[in-house]
This record gives C-alpha cells, sequence and structure tokens, in this order.
C-alpha cells in the first residue's frame, strides 16, 4: 500500500525507476519478527507508476446510508500542485435510476498549492442493496472539469450497504435487519480469482458467511484484489494488517509506522462493501505483548480511535485485545 511522490527525481529524457527492498526497517526490524519462520520479504505486489495532471482528483469515497434515509455521499479530494489558482466543477453520477447513481456536482476554487475535499450528498431511493444474497455492484464516474475542460476523472466501484450497531451489546444490523457474521479465520487465498471463489463456496456451504483475513502468515495476500472477488460474490471480509508479534516489545519508531500502514490500508479498499470491520492486530498486547501491557492498551485504543475517525462506517477490532 505504500506509494511515493518521485516527481522531483523525474528528468528530461529517459529516466529508469528502480524498486528495491531491503531485508530489514532500519531503526526498528520488529514489524517482520516472523520472517525468519515463513513471512517471505520482496515485492509481493503489483508495482505501477501513475502520472496524474497538477491539478488532479486524489480520491474517491462513497459512503451510502438507509439511516434515516436512503442517502448516499461522496467525499472527493482535489489538490492543485500548479503555480496558477483554479476554478472549476467536480460532477459524478447520472440518472439516478437503480442502475446508474444519482448526479452530483459542485463548485471548487483552489489557490496554488492547496488541496481540499469536497462533500457531496443526495437522496438515492431506487438503489439496489449490496448484500451477501444479492451483491449488487454500481461504478461511479467522478470528473473535475474547467469549463468545458475535462482535468481528470477518477472511477470507483461500490456497494449500496449500511452497517450499524445497536444497543450496549452491538448488535450488528446489515441493510436494517440484525445478522451474526459467522466467520472463519482464513489466510489461504491467492491471486487466481476462480480459487477465490472456490475457496468462499467451501466457507459459504460450511456456515461461513465471512472470514477473518490475517496479512501476517500469509504476506502474499493482495487485499484490494481479494475485495475485489469478495464484492462480486457477496462474501464479507474482516482485513486484519500485519503488526509483528508482542506491543511490548516495539520501539517508538513502530508506532507512527504502524499507523501509517493502517491508514494505507484503509485508502486502498475504502469503496470496498465486502469488508465490514478492520482489523488492526492480532495477539499484540495482554497476555502475548511482552512488557507495558497498561500502556500498550492505551496506545492500540488511541490507534483504534484515530481509525474509527478516519472510517466512521466499520467497527475494528484487535484481535484477542481490546474492542
Amino acid at each position: 500500500f505504500e506509494s511515493h511522490d518521485i516527481s522531483a527525481f523525474v528528468k528530461e529524457g529517459e529516466n529508469r525507476l528502480r524498486i528495491m527492498v531491503a531485508a530489514g526497517w532500519g531503526e526498528d526490524d520488529s514489524w517482520v519478527d516472523w520472517v525468519a519462520d515463513d513471512n517471505p520479504i520482496g515485492i509481493l505486489r503489483p508495482c505501477y507508476l501513475e502520472l496524474r495532471n497538477k491539478v488532479a482528483i486524489e480520491r474517491v469515497v462513497v459512503r451510502t446510508a438507509l439511516t434515516p434515509r436512503k442517502e448516499m455521499s461522496v467525499l472527493v479530494s482535489v489538490t492543485n500542485m500548479s503555480a496558477r489558482a483554479f476554478s472549476g466543477k467536480v460532477m459524478a453520477g447520472g440518472k439516478g435510476d437503480a442502475n446508474e447513481p444519482p448526479e452530483f456536482s459542485a463548485e471548487v476554487s483552489l489557490a496554488p498549492g492547496e488541496g481540499r475535499t469536497v462533500a457531496l450528498m443526495r437522496p438515492w431511493p431506487e438503489a439496489e442493496l449490496w448484500n451477501p444474497a444479492t451483491p449488487k455492484l454500481y461504478r461511479l464516474s467522478t470528473a473535475l472539469c474547467d469549463g468545458n475542460r475535462m482535468v481528470d476523472q477518477y472511477v470507483v466501484r461500490f456497494g449500496y450497504r449500511e452497517l450499524r450497531w445497536e444497543g450496549t451489546d452491538h448488535r450488528a444490523i446489515l441493510n436494517g435487519h440484525p445478522f451474526i457474521m459467522t466467520r472463519s479465520s482464513y489466510s489461504d487465498f491467492t491471486w487466481n480469482s476462480a480459487a477465490n471463489r472456490e475457496a468462499f463456496a467451501l466457507l459459504r456451504e460450511r456456515g461461513f458467511v465471512g472470514a477473518r483475513v490475517f496479512m501476517g502468515k500469509n504476506g502474499t495476500i493482495d487485499l484490494p484484489r481479494l475485495a475485489d472477488d469478495a464484492d462480486e460474490y457477496g462474501f464479507l471480509v474482516t482485513a486484519t494488517a500485519f503488526s509483528g508479534w508482542g506491543a511490548g516489545y516495539k520501539t517508538e519508531v513502530f508506532w507512527s509506522r504502524w499507523r501509517r500502514f493502517l491508514g494505507q490500508m484503509i485508502d486502498s479498499c475504502i469503496n470496498h462493501p465486502s469488508i465490514v470491520c478492520w482489523g488492526l492486530s492480532n495477539e499484540f498486547g495482554t497476555v502475548y505483548g511482552g512488557n507495558n501491557n497498561a500502556t500498550n492498551e492505551v496506545r492500540q485504543g488511541e490507534v483504534g480511535e484515530w481509525v474509527g475517525r478516519k472510517d466512521p462506517t466499520r467497527p475494528w477490532v484487535c484481535h484477542g485485545e481490546i474492542e
């Protein structure tokens, strides 16, 4: 999920980009403390070079709700890295029927170097709901326009569903109906979509509607690709980040890196309806965590609260720890 702006290093003429992965993490190797056993080190996910205009759409986040009414929100983050002020319009959607999201539009003005998130909201009563039985998916195309000229375009796929919790026992409500997420812990998903669908079907035959996908022991899982398959099949995913082993053994360097990694994981999968929960760690603190358990529990809670603010539409858990 790592990305780097290399604009300052690109020179006129031919350029060569080399990507290297080192065996350690510099000041703190504890992040990859299972490498000696069975965690591979290397470039595990596709790398690509993205070219963008100086005035561009950075990301688009779709949020869908049924309570108190059927309403869709679109958060469009735009940046102006040019030396000139920009004034234009953000436009998205279309007919607003059962096959296409409603039309959104808003004016946007950006000073040189400025970034801003434009929040758009419209009711969409005709939307068909995404759920494990009928995993209906939509596409939303968002354009940034300067007059009649389209400056940039950003397309996302999403499902219309609402996940919320009620009562002191936090009963899960999916699309207005209580449900129990009977899930398995399963980390043998692959890069092959057909194999993933076979795994979904096998788990469903055994009574599971979802799985906790643990990113530690099998570092080759490509979560966005797996979430694409789960979106289409109607399989619920708890995405659990790799935090290594034992919070009490981490240095100060780890905690800022962990938060950054979690943010990148969330940003890469924020629009996938199949992902219903963020797992921040596994067997990371308390009895597993080494020293300073009380302090580490507080620090985990602080990171969890930050995750909750970043994505208020899903719960977070620290498996075996605090919730």
